[in-house]
């Protein structure tokens, strides 16, 4: 089985092996994947960091071996703040998004001081980032992608979707609800369609239209501007 890495700032994943294909999922800078399948100019590949699949181009694949793979997944770091580096290949700039996998710079031979960075991610960075479907970025991202990043710089690997995130932690009753909890809204249970972050006062940051700010009540998300219920509250849960 053929391992690779990212060297671009972010490569989209496809649903299907089609560049006008539904972008599904993003990888950022240093992470790593498995290649399950290839065709002539995609691959089919897994995330190593939540084994979520999808197609990319092979343009964007740089080959590691199973050491290497083993080698780079040993610790795991994250950009807490976007990074400008410079790239070792052509030595032109290049910006790392938040959220990148920064402990794999010294694999591709980029020196920075953030190598050891360990820094919890502050969600309100993400504040009117557009809402963009498969994102990962403050330049477009969605409800689960948001919540993922965030969540990574806090050492907890989640799953890509909000279906299967709600599978992760402690369930909590709203009377009992803590900074950082998760919340998750769609028919019920085994319907998920949103998730956001609990950050007090009851309010919660999520990525609706834009990462914005809304209230939350032990019956949904209540928008701040129209005062109308847009989501309907079905758990929430505490990861640490």
């Amino acid at each position: 089985m053929n391992y690779g890495i990212i060297t671009e700032s972010v490569v989209a994943v496809r649903k299907i092996d089609n560049s006008k294909s539904e972008m599904v999922n993003q990888l950022l800078f240093g992470e790593t994947f498995k290649i399950l399948e290839n065709k002539e100019k995609w691959s089919y590949i897994s995330s190593s960091l939540d084994r979520y699949c999808g197609w990319i181009e092979k343009i964007n694949i740089n080959e590691i071996s199973n050491e290497d793979f083993k080698l780079i997944n040993r610790k795991k770091y994250f950009l807490d703040q976007e990074l400008e580096i410079v790239n070792p290949i052509n030595n032109s700039r290049q910006l790392l998004p938040i959220g990148s996998q920064i402990s794999s710079s010294f694999f591709l031979k980029i020196s920075t001081s953030l190598e050891n960075n360990t820094s919890k991610l502050n969600p309100m960075i993400f504040i009117n980032s557009p809402y963009l479907w498969g994102g990962k970025t403050v330049y477009g991202i969605d409800c689960s992608g948001f919540v993922q990043i965030v969540f990574r710089s806090f050492g907890i690997l989640l799953p890509r979707d909000a279906k299967d995130q709600i599978n992760h932690g402690k369930t909590v009753e709203y009377d009992s609800i803590k900074i950082n909890d998760l919340c998750f809204f769609g028919e019920n249970t085994k319907k998920i369609t949103h998730v956001g972050i609990y950050i007090g006062n009851n309010e919660i940051i999520h990525a609706f239209e834009k990462v914005r700010v809304d209230k939350l009540n032990n019956k949904g998300i209540i928008n701040a501007i129209t005062l109308k219920k847009t989501h309907t509250l079905q758990a929430i849960k505490r990861n640490f």
